[in-house]
């Protein structure tokens, strides 16, 4: 997706225009006039991370790629877009996460298991 059609969807997004968005992350309009006209190909590194750490729902992944997928989000007023392989990919790193934790569960339960062990064989030795 070109940088201009990012840009375009932000600002659509947050409902504003260009000039209330380059004051908000505290860049030139110059930068993002040159993005609008299609000058500037790809957005930076420098201004992905300015419009992340203002508005978070636009991951730097997203702004810095080259996917035609939408960002995965819902804006305030309800309304916005939903990248279907974004909520799978949460749903995959979710059952990942479930996963982990019972891994690190049972491992606590054969640490407890081993301790136990040893105090008998240390209180047996003694």
């Amino acid at each position: 997706m070109k940088a201009s059609k990012k840009l375009e969807i932000i600002l659509s997004e947050l409902e504003i225009k260009a000039p209330t968005l380059a004051k908000n992350i505290d860049v030139e309009y110059r930068r993002l006039n040159e993005i609008q006209r299609e000058r500037t190909k790809k957005i930076s590194g420098e201004l992905a991370t300015k419009i992340n750490a203002t508005y978070p729902q636009f991951s730097i992944e997203w702004l810095l790629s080259d996917t035609e997928n939408l960002p995965a989000f819902i804006n305030n007023n309800g309304h916005g877009h939903v990248n279907i392989n974004s909520v799978q990919t949460i749903n995959s790193q979710s059952k990942e996460i479930e996963l982990l934790t019972q891994m690190l569960a049972d491992r606590d339960k054969i640490i407890e298991l081993l301790e136990s062990k040893i105090e008998k064989l240390t209180s047996v030795a003694s």
